[in-house]
């Protein structure tokens, strides 16, 4: 089964601005993607309201996308260079930042916005 990584800011998560709440699943653009693509695609939501790629906002650090993207990415890179002949891609250094252990969340669904 494929998987599609739909990696994103407040569009992502859903974010309905006139409301201030989350669209249901089904609305937003992974959940739309999902029913288009079909049950033989698995599509990953990974959404987060005021996430940023291009700037560092030391009052929020875990909303720089860079600095997650990489961690997000290496279970699936794992998964499928065990099922596949490519090598497994590398993440480019210059957009890879470490981020310190204490500003990570400590479980899955604990991101800022994440509600599960």
């Amino acid at each position: 089964m494929r998987s599609i990584l739909c990696f994103g800011d407040s569009n992502t998560w859903g974010y309905e601005a006139a409301t201030e709440e989350r669209l249901p699943w089904d609305v937003r653009w992974p959940g739309v993607l999902q029913r288009l693509l079909g049950p033989d695609v698995r599509i990953l939501e990974e959404g987060l309201n005021g996430r940023s790629t291009m700037f560092d906002r030391p009052e929020q650090p875990t909303r720089n996308g860079n600095a997650v993207l990489a961690m997000l990415l290496e279970p699936t890179r794992r998964s499928t260079a065990s099922s596949s002949r490519r090598p497994p891609s590398r993440p480019c250094p210059s957009t890879v930042r470490s981020t310190p252990r204490s500003l990570l969340p400590s479980r899955p669904g604990s991101w800022p916005g994440a509600s599960r």
